[in-house]
Order: structure tokens, then sequence, then C-alpha cells
């Protein structure tokens, strides 16, 4: 088990995309993920209307915590989705 105090860096806070971005990679790895904001609500990874209810704007931090076979690679691959926000590069 992992555990990660992140803040929210991405311009819209904790948005559908980043939340959905967020269950692919936590199923895709086969790792548990809770996200819990300070009020300490904690939030299933796996379930996007469950992080979307943690009301996470930008500058909130949460902590992570990661279970499962490549739970290094999962934390940091989350991390970086809460910093940018998700955002891809354009297809052309």
């Amino acid at each position: 088990m992992l555990t990660r105090d992140i803040i929210v860096e991405s311009q819209h806070g904790l948005h559908m995309r980043v939340a959905t971005r967020i269950a692919e990679i936590s199923k895709e790895h086969g790792a548990t993920v809770s996200l819990i904001n300070p009020d300490n609500r904690r939030a299933n990874g796996h379930s996007v209307l469950d992080m979307l209810t943690l009301g996470a704007q930008r500058g909130t931090r949460l902590r992570m915590i990661v279970e499962g076979p490549t739970e290094a690679d999962v934390v940091s691959q989350l991390t970086e989705i809460l910093a940018t926000g998700g955002s891809v590069e354009p297809v052309i």
C-alpha cells in the first residue's frame, strides 16, 4: 500500500475527465484507489461519481491510497493527471 498527499493543481479541479481517467487507470492496473479530501470524505477511485462528490477544486489537498501489484506506477500516473487535469495531446 502506498499513500501520498497531493494537491490538485489542475485549473478546473477534479472534474469529469480527470475522474474518468483515474478510474480507467485504477481498473487497468487492478489497483484499489481511494481519494480522501480534507473533510475525511473518502471516494472510491473506480467510481467517477464518487470522486466528483469530493468537490476537489484547484488547490485542494487529497490523500491518495493505492493498493495493487503496480501501485508505484499507478501513484505516479494519478499524480500527473491531478497536476495536469488529464490534458492530452491534440489529435491532428
